[in-house]
């Protein structure tokens, strides 16, 4: 693969926070490949995305018991940005959690927010410092199985903060765990208008319309599953080798009823060469969808 195709993987992938459904298997190499390509350099990564990078290795750092290396990692942020920088504030809340308590975590962020952002106008800040601390109370905190009111909750924070990706994305699979597909579906549509070459986006959407179609009628479904290979296509299109996305090709023209044959074929063709050249879970999964 070359540098420009891991560059834009790795990016994408910290853009959409995808990183954070990976097994472990996959965090670990995750991991470690971000290591490799940020060691080796590349004179075409913007210093913004530079320090994106290293903002997800530090998280992958956490999620692989990495404590020490995660130090690392925040120190080196902390050098570059100077001061106390909100994204240092959310990685000083990450360590907080991990190294104390979620508690004190919690404590900590609600502090900053009531001290330093009650009255400040940089919304982008506010947001991410609210989107840490909701993320904590979701799944630490008491009602964290209540999705409705979470939902509520991500719906008021995104009348302050409309731009925001990350949170139309987690909005979306809510409404997915909900089985509201609908609201899903233009939860992710969002996502789409403010990061339109976003391939898994494109791909999580079809499936979100393949759900949907389950409970339509014979009309709307075949109308509903043309929309959900649209969608599959163009993640494809922005990305060849993606195994998701040409494995919903293949699902969703094997359920139309008019000729996809040549869609199909294709399909399969792309299957069997990620089975060839990806990692060994992809290569399990593409040899599975290839035997159905």
């Amino acid at each position: 693969m070359s540098l420009t195709a891991i560059r834009q993987r790795l990016l994408t992938i910290n853009n959409t926070k995808a990183y954070v459904q990976f097994d472990a298997k996959q965090t670990v190499q995750l991991f470690a490949e971000i290591k490799r390509y940020l060691r080796h350099g590349d004179g075409q990564l913007a210093s913004s995305q530079q320090m994106a990078l290293m903002e997800m290795l530090f998280y992958l750092a956490i999620f692989c018991g990495e404590d020490v290396e995660a130090e690392v990692v925040y120190n080196q942020v902390r050098d570059k940005l100077g001061g106390e920088s909100c994204k240092l504030q959310v990685m000083k809340a990450t360590l907080l959690q991990f190294n104390e308590s979620v508690e004190v975590a919690i404590k900590y962020l609600e502090g900053i927010l009531r001290e330093e952002y009650e009255f400040n106008t940089d919304m982008a800040s506010y947001t991410a410092l609210s989107k840490k601390l909701l993320s904590l109370r979701m799944y630490y905190g008491k009602g964290k199985d209540n999705t409705t009111s979470w939902i509520q909750e991500i719906n008021t924070l995104l009348e302050k903060c409309p731009l925001d990706p990350e949170l139309w994305w987690f909005l979306a699979q809510l409404y997915k765990a909900n089985k509201q597909y609908e609201y899903a579906i233009h939860s992710l549509q969002e996502v789409l208008l403010i990061m339109p070459f976003n391939y898994i986006a494109f791909a999580q959407l079809s499936e979100l319309y393949v759900y949907h179609s389950l409970n339509a009628t014979h009309k709307d479904k075949v109308a509903i599953l043309q929309l959900a290979l649209g969608n599959a296509l163009r993640s494809v299109e922005l990305s060849e080798t993606y195994l998701k996305g040409w494995t919903l090709v293949k699902i969703i023209c094997e359920k139309l009823d008019d000729d996809k044959s040549t869609l199909i074929g294709l399909a399969n063709k792309k299957l069997i060469q990620i089975e060839q050249t990806s990692n060994e879970n992809d290569k399990f999964i593409a040899n599975y969808i290839l035997s159905q």
